[in-house]
């Protein structure tokens, strides 16, 4: 049968320094008064709690000749056991007076030679043994802005190191700024991966590159805005590490833009952006034709779209490239563009009359950041 003990750290600095002197008495030649000495210069340092028992720990590990000393130090500073009964008698100096367990845990002085120090420098500065009250109090009051000074140096050094722990226990967004494209009335998925989140929170924002400012969409799964086609999920893989991400669902070209995924308290901020590219769906027909000299030629690029979108502006925005091996010898009014809204779908026609072989090449449709290219060849069969 196992068993799951409490944990007991105030036991542990005198474990160890019960296996510290078995392992020095294992590996030197060292006399055992020696080690003995050794061992109780450090013993302050037990818990207070732990004193007696590690004093036992300590004593069972030396042989008789070492009984005198150990007599002396649990009569003076441990107390001895009572004759009758358990426990101890009260030592000389009672376990608060010397034991200094509590001071080195938080990185407290232990002694007081700092405030000697101090004494000291202040007496050669007041340079009189017995100064009278007048002037004590002017050397005091002259002293008062350097400790000021002093003191806020000590504070920038406390403040500096709690920043440094709080920066370093600070959440990590390990994913980096990248790029997403997709189709219009589509679903995008803009995912976060975090490492140590802990007690902070996601926020999701939306850059406006008009006014240069950033609006709230989510603060970890709460939203902050009236659009149901918003949502957050997210999910865990380890203690460590979880991913949190923005849903948005039937894109319309409005949600196009920066989006910020951001962790951020008083004292840091951290965030990753990613660029949503809407692309509205398009698609070029013929995209190969072979045909012979004096054939009329019709290339149809169609843009699905909303009802809602700007129909004007797109039919605007459909432009007609050319790419030739040969010099170009395409005449203006050989060409002609025909630009067209058939239900839900934009389309613009490149029409060529009486097609000759300079007509031959790549033709390609752009709107945007979308391209379709269709080939064309014209020659005798």
């Amino acid at each position: 049968m196992s068993h799951c003990h409490a944990p007991q750290p105030d036991r542990v600095p005198a474990i160890q320094l019960q296996n510290a002197i078995k392992a020095r008495t294992a590996t030197t030649d060292e006399p055992s008064s020696s080690i003995l000495y050794s061992a109780l210069r450090t013993y302050p340092l037990s818990a207070a709690g732990e004193v007696t028992t590690a004093f036992d720990l300590i004593a069972d590990q030396f042989d008789d000749d070492a009984n005198d000393l150990l007599d002396y130090f649990e009569k003076t500073w441990i107390g001895e056991p009572k004759r009758r009964g358990t426990g101890r008698n009260k030592p000389q100096f009672d376990h608060k007076l010397w034991n200094i367990h509590d001071r080195v845990i938080p990185g407290v002085p232990r002694s007081n030679n700092s405030v000697e120090g101090w004494h000291n420098a202040f007496t050669s500065r007041v340079s009189i043994n017995h100064p009278n009250i007048v002037k004590l109090i002017e050397k005091i009051r002259r002293e008062q802005p350097k400790l000021e000074v002093d003191i806020e140096k000590i504070l920038q050094v406390v403040l500096m190191i709690k920043l440094t722990i709080a920066v370093k226990n600070f959440p990590q967004i390990l994913t980096k700024t990248y790029n997403q494209t997709l189709n219009l009335s589509s679903t995008a998925i803009l995912t976060c991966h975090i490492c140590d989140l802990g007690e902070h929170h996601v926020t999701w924002f939306k850059y406006d590159s008009l006014t240069s400012l950033s609006y709230p969409l989510a603060v970890g799964k709460e939203l902050f805005t009236t659009d149901k086609r918003y949502s957050i999920s997210s999910y865990s893989t380890s203690t460590r590490d979880s991913y949190w991400s923005l849903e948005i669902y039937q894109l319309n070209l409005s949600d196009e833009g920066i989006y910020l995924c951001q962790i951020a308290n008083r004292r840091a901020t951290i965030s990753t952006s990613i660029y949503l590219h809407i692309q509205i769906p398009m698609i070029l027909s013929p995209s190969y034709l072979y045909v012979e000299p004096g054939t009329n030629v019709k290339l149809n690029c169609s843009i699905l779209i909303d009802n809602d979108d700007n129909n004007k502006s797109l039919l605007s925005s459909i432009n007609w490239f050319f790419l030739s091996n040969e010099f170009n010898r395409t005449k203006p009014d050989d060409i002609h563009v025909r630009k067209k809204l058939i239900n839900n779908s934009l389309n613009s026609y490149l029409i060529i009359h009486h097609a000759q072989t300079y007509h031959s090449g790549i033709w390609t449709c752009v709107y945007k950041r979308q391209r379709r290219t269709a080939k064309l060849i014209v020659e005798k069969g």
